[in-house]
């Protein structure tokens, strides 16, 4: 109902957060969720994407790579550095590499 009311907009990212990290609403409100992280939304944080990359790990990537674009990454970064699983730590690994070349400030947080 929340994400039904676009004078609420400002509370999408944090009701978008929730309904992602629940693997039964998680494929409903992924691409709209996707769309707020990569534009920056400060009220959906990385934690709550990183949990859909083991399910959907292209469209996530993706969104992370994008948000990594932006210079507000640094707390992206960090959150990509819990991810372990060998395949996923691989292309995460790619992915930070790429993004530490476009913003070596970035550095620092990796």
């Amino acid at each position: 109902a929340l994400l039904d009311r676009p004078a609420d907009c400002t509370l999408h990212g944090g009701a978008l957060a929730m309904l992602v990290r629940d693997p039964s609403t998680r494929s409903r409100h992924l691409p709209q969720a996707l769309r707020h992280f990569a534009e920056g939304d400060p009220q959906l944080p990385p934690s709550a994407l990183v949990t859909a990359l083991t399910t959907h790990p292209e469209p996530v990537l993706d969104a992370f790579r994008a948000r990594l674009h932006r210079a507000d990454g640094a707390e992206a970064l960090r959150t990509l550095a819990d991810v372990t699983t060998p395949d996923l730590a691989r292309r995460v690994a790619t992915l930070v590499g790429e993004a530490v070349e476009r913003h070596p400030e970035t550095a620092e947080d990796v």
